[in-house]
């Protein structure tokens, strides 16, 4: 009878820890979809700043030469 306990427990535990096995799954495909999208959101920021400055260049650069030809 004892071992029919023991069993018993045994078995209600191993379904809790793949509960939490499920769980800490789910947990890190949530992580990394959120770092996918932080690095996403990093790359456009950056492709954007470094558009913002190079359109700052040129037309820093037209301005001072006198020329008002748009570089695209």
């Amino acid at each position: 009878m004892k071992f029919l306990v023991l069993r018993s427990d045994l078995k209600r535990k191993l379904k809790y820890i793949n509960l939490v096995i499920i769980d800490a799954e789910i947990f890190a495909a949530e992580i990394q979809e959120a770092n996918r999208q932080l690095s996403e959101k990093i790359e456009q920021d950056t492709l954007k700043s470094m558009l913002q400055k190079n359109t700052r260049i040129v037309l820093s650069s037209n301005s001072s030469n006198g020329s008002h030809e748009n570089l695209v």
